[in-house]
């Protein structure tokens, strides 16, 4: 299936010092509402527990931090663009909490982070469990694939893809450095079959927790194997090169040559992700060892056998070939690395370290560099605390990072749905605002919200009805029964 639709989930952090609770969450939230945008659903003056936006996303406090899922869209340029624009919507709020309560200033961080340190209890010595954020992709899937050919195709990807895909982490337990430190919390592979739950590499999103698409007709999979990136270039490459892996699995394409001994433990997952060197190998149940950059370019001929393609995917797989070639070196060689500095997240971290290393005769366990680990991620905190932001700064004067989206269309991913089911969405969001301020009469109630339909009630004339934004036809671009509601308002029924 060339057409999907894709979709991002960003769990943030905000991390704050004990005289601070998480109240702070819901209000920094609320801060949405003084910005240029239009808000609905649950919200107070101060507070807000869910809502939806103009441009399709929804955003909410999920148990202890907030959370930006992206409107759903058709094309991965675009997806980035919205992943982006919750960035800048989060840093925004931030910004006026801190107008707020200016005594919060460093003291109260937004992190696009993955991990929290383990901390040490004072009076007992016990050492809690490191928190870890999710960053949770989401790909609509015929259900034409057959389910062994998914089970099949996607653990491999998902684990050899940590070269390119992980952020990098100081795995504390291990005290070393990692690809990706989210294995260390994933439980189980997944299947999909039985539904699944966070802490699963992957899993078929379950009939009863959303309406959102027709599920005799779709799946809707989840990969919770990754962490948040804050470049965009591993975005780009997580996506299609999933893209590809369940595209072959819906055109029954196996790759029974990349299935490997003991595909339903996690421990492969950890076993790639502690190998910084890209050295390791994996066994195949065809007794075969391969290096994860094997698995990939072996995934990466198999896509090229599909048709047709189109352009993003054409982009995609000169991209994908680009980078493995890029990888294929002697990592410990520092001018290998400083190659990848700005390109994928993992090297351009670990490229910070070894400097700040062997500048000030370091140990990888010393807090300074703990202190970079996470202060890569900041989106906010006290001035000069957040690695990210002077990057970026240091970007726009020398430029240096790989960029993949314009931000012209970041800014404007902020306010305007992307060219899918979301525009339905975020028409009737905006006609609601308008009947509810024009004609009170009306006493139009929207009851409940989800990705595919909306239920409303209006007291005038005791009617009750649903808004469809495409539950049959995920790819629908013209609702009828939004234009019927449309036209009820416009004649006054």
């Amino acid at each position: 299936m060339q057409k999907r639709l894709f979709g991002l989930e960003t769990e943030y952090a905000l991390v704050t010092d004990e005289e601070f609770d998480w109240l702070a969450i819901q209000e920094l939230l609320g801060c949405l509402q003084k910005l240029p945008i239009d808000l609905f659903g649950q919200n107070t003056d101060n507070y807000i527990v869910e809502c939806w936006l103009e441009n399709g996303a929804r955003i909410y406090r999920d148990q202890s931090h907030p959370e930006y899922a992206t409107a759903e869209c058709e094309n991965v340029y675009n997806l980035i663009c919205h992943e982006r624009a919750g960035d800048e919507l989060l840093k925004a709020a931030y910004d006026i909490y801190l107008q707020k309560h200016p005594e919060a200033r460093g003291k109260i961080r937004l992190l696009k982070s993955n991990f929290a340190a383990p901390k040490i209890d004072e009076h007992t010595s016990e050492r809690s469990e490191e928190v870890s954020w999710g960053s949770h992709e989401n790909y609509l899937v015929a259900k034409k694939a057959k389910i062994r050919l998914l089970e099949e195709n996607l653990p491999p990807m998902l684990v050899s893809r940590q070269i390119f895909s992980g952020a990098g982490h100081i795995q504390p337990l291990l005290e070393r450095f990692v690809l990706s430190g989210r294995p260390y919390h994933l439980t189980q592979v997944g299947n999909i079959k039985d539904g699944g739950h966070a802490k699963q590499a992957f899993f078929v999103r379950a009939h009863s927790e959303a309406s959102d698409i027709d599920h005799d007709r779709w799946w809707r999979i989840q990969v919770s194997s990754s962490e948040s990136n804050m470049l965009e270039f591993p975005v780009w490459l997580r996506f299609m090169t999933t893209h590809f892996c369940l595209r072959m699995a819906e055109e029954g394409l196996g790759i029974s040559k990349a299935r490997y001994l003991g595909q339903n433990s996690t421990d492969v997952f950890k076993k790639i992700g502690e190998d910084i060197l890209l050295k390791a190998t994996i066994p195949t149940r065809s007794y075969h060892y391969y290096r994860a950059l094997e698995f990939q370019r072996y995934y990466l001929e198999r896509a090229k056998r599909l048709a047709p393609l189109n352009a993003e995917e054409q982009m995609a797989l000169r991209d994908w070939e680009w980078i493995l070639g890029l990888l294929d070196c002697d990592l410990e060689q520092d001018e290998n690395l400083f190659r990848l500095f700005g390109v994928l997240d993992w090297a351009t971290k670990l490229w910070l370290i070894k400097q700040l290393m062997r500048k000030n005769n370091l140990a990888l366990d010393s807090q300074k560099v703990a202190a970079l680990d996470a202060c890569y991620h900041l989106l906010g905190g006290a001035p000069g605390e957040s690695v990210w932001l002077a990057l970026e700064a240091k970007d726009r004067i020398e430029p240096f990072i790989k960029r993949f989206v314009r931000p012209e269309d970041i800014k404007r991913a902020i306010n305007t749905p992307p060219d899918s089911r979301a525009r339905l969405r975020s028409d009737f969001l905006k006609l609601s605002k308008k009947i509810k301020a024009e004609s009170p009469e009306f006493e139009l109630s929207v009851t409940r919200m989800d990705w595919g339909n909306a239920w409303f009630y209006t007291g005038k004339n005791n009617n009750r009805g649903c808004v469809d934004f495409g539950i049959k036809n995920p790819f629908l671009k013209k609702s009828n029964s939004l234009e019927r509601f449309r036209e009820k308002y416009a004649n006054g029924t």
